[in-house]
Formats: C-alpha cells, sequence, structure tokens
C-alpha cells in the first residue's frame, strides 16, 4: 500500500486557494444583493418621479384649459348673456384652434337639464358622470381616462346672467405629456 505524503506547501496553497474562493464567493453574493437593492431602489425613484412629471403636466394642462375658458368666455361676455346659444356657437368656431394648439380632442356644453348645447363626438358614460359631479359640487373636475389613448376630461361651470349653469367639458389628448415624460425619464436613466 502506497501512502501520499502531501506536503505542507500544496496543504497551504489548498487553504489559500480555498479561503479566496470562499472571499470571493461571499464578496460576489453582497455585491449580488447590494446590485439588487440599488435596482429596486432605483424603480421605485423612477416610479416617484414619473408620478411627479405626471402630476406636473397634469397640472399645467388643466391650467391652460381653465385659464383659456376663463379668457373665452370673458371675452364673449357669457356673464351679460341670457342663454348660452352664443358660447355654443363661440366654441364650435375654436374648436380647430383648441385641437391645434391644445390638443383638444373633444367638447361637450351641458346645461342643468343633461342637454348637449353643443357636442363634438358621442357623450360616453365618463363624460356624464364628471358632468353630473360638476353639478352637484358647483366645482370643476377633472380625470385622467384611457378608452383607446390616454385623456385628461376636464369640466368647469359656468354661469350666464340669469345664473343660470352650464358645464364645458375638455377632453385633451395626453400624447405629448406622455412623450415628455418618457423622454424625461430616459434621460435621467443617461446620466446614471
Amino acid at each position: 500500500m502506497n501512502i501520499k505524503f502531501v506536503g505542507v506547501p500544496t496543504k497551504l496553497l489548498v487553504l489559500i486557494v480555498s479561503t479566496l474562493l470562499l472571499l470571493a464567493v461571499g464578496f460576489s453574493s453582497l455585491s449580488y444583493w447590494r446590485l439588487q437593492a440599488d435596482y429596486r431602489e432605483f424603480q421605485q425613484n423612477n416610479i416617484v418621479q414619473g408620478q411627479v412629471q405626471v402630476n406636473l403636466h397634469n397640472s399645467i394642462l388643466r391650467t391652460k384649459l381653465t385659464v383659456w375658458l376663463e379668457s373665452f368666455t370673458d371675452l364673449i361676455q357669457l356673464s351679460q348673456q341670457d342663454d348660452f346659444s352664443n358660447l355654443a356657437l363661440q366654441l364650435e368656431k375654436q374648436y380647430d384652434a383648441l385641437q391645434l394648439h391644445l390638443n383638444v380632442e373633444d367638447i361637450w356644453l351641458v346645461d342643468e337639464k343633461q342637454n348637449i348645447l353643443f357636442a363634438t363626438n358621442d357623450f360616453p358614460a365618463v363624460v356624464q358622470d364628471n358632468i353630473a359631479q360638476v353639478f352637484r359640487l358647483q366645482e370643476p373636475e377633472h380625470r385622467i381616462y384611457c378608452p383607446q389613448s390616454c385623456q385628461l376630461l376636464l369640466s368647469l361651470p359656468l354661469l350666464n346672467k340669469q345664473g343660470d349653469m352650464v358645464v364645458v367639458t375638455m377632453s385633451t389628448s395626453l400624447v405629448d405629456m406622455l412623450f415628455a415624460l418618457k423622454t424625461t425619464l430616459d434621460l435621467s436613466l443617461i446620466h446614471i
């Protein structure tokens, strides 16, 4: 029987290599876990940043539409008129400009009896709900809805000389906002 003798240098070499291998596996595992945690944090920060951007763009768009409509009703002197026929006529005249400059896709003008005074398209249930909410609370209402593409739905109450109320509802495309959001988030990825 031949017994192989393993020398001290070989034992020392095996011990060193084993130790280095264990250290490498340990550091790799720690690095992997840290990388996973950093990635989760990055994703969470991106979601928060995206939400902030959506809220900002949404607020800007609502403000633009509200300011336009308030200025428009002042220009046509709605508060001096007995009915809303001129408002309906003037909205129809301004529809193309609203599409071009503010991405307005549809406009609905509805009185308190749910009569449609002006509409550029059919009258979906979500618009009816928004308008009913405005009549109930007598304050502007907005929401984002996505039938085929995402849109901002903004409903505003308006009064004439008699104190009668109508609600103007505009649906605006959010394509520009989504593009700006994507661009912003893509740029933040480049800087990392």
